[in-house]
């Protein structure tokens, strides 16, 4: 379902908790690249925060929008390339684990994960992952397939999509051995 203008403008302060109006350079780049379609406008103010374009204050916690567009940025013109931008700021080990994690599945498990890494890159794991968590890039299963093994699955198809679709083709190759 498409949301209307106002529709969207309401998720848009629902996202960042604010009753304040939002600056007319986002409602614009919103209602003319996503459709109303609110996982885009989501994504799209999720980049934004991951660009730091959008910043919380450190006092108060609210988020802080700048009124008028940064002069040397450049907006994600697509949802892929929103999410992209979430993916692209992340460090070193937060990718690989997305990414390994993108190879398993929508859904995967921290066991799975473990078994595919390096024993060099295991020490973290569960932090990275948590990291991720908190990034609300992937969310924790109450339960889980697995015997022994804590269930993730990505925010959202798309998401996963991109996040695979990242992954150098030789080493999709090599995970899909360990799998």
């Amino acid at each position: 379902n498409e949301f209307s203008q106002d529709e969207q403008l309401l998720l848009i302060k629902e996202i960042l908790n604010t009753g304040r109006s939002i600056p007319e350079w986002i409602t614009e780049w919103i209602f003319t690249n996503f459709s109303g379609n609110p996982l885009y406008i989501t994504e799209f103010v999720r980049s934004l925060i991951s660009l730091k374009i959008i910043t919380e204050h450190s006092e108060t916690g609210e988020w802080i929008v700048p009124e008028k567009k940064p002069v040397n940025i450049v907006l994600p013109p697509t949802i892929h390339n929103a999410m992209q931008a979430s993916i692209d700021i992340l460090s070193n080990e937060e990718k690989n684990i997305l990414q390994i994690a993108a190879a398993v599945g929508y859904n995967f498990w921290d066991t799975v994960v473990l078994s595919i890494l390096k024993e060099s890159e295991k020490s973290n794991v569960y932090q990275v992952i948590e990291s991720l968590r908190v990034k609300g890039l992937v969310k924790r299963r109450f339960s889980s397939l697995m015997t022994d093994s804590v269930e993730y699955r990505f925010a959202n198809e798309t998401l996963h999509k991109v996040a695979y679709d990242i992954i150098p083709r030789k080493h999709v190759t090599k995970m899909n051995r360990r799998l």
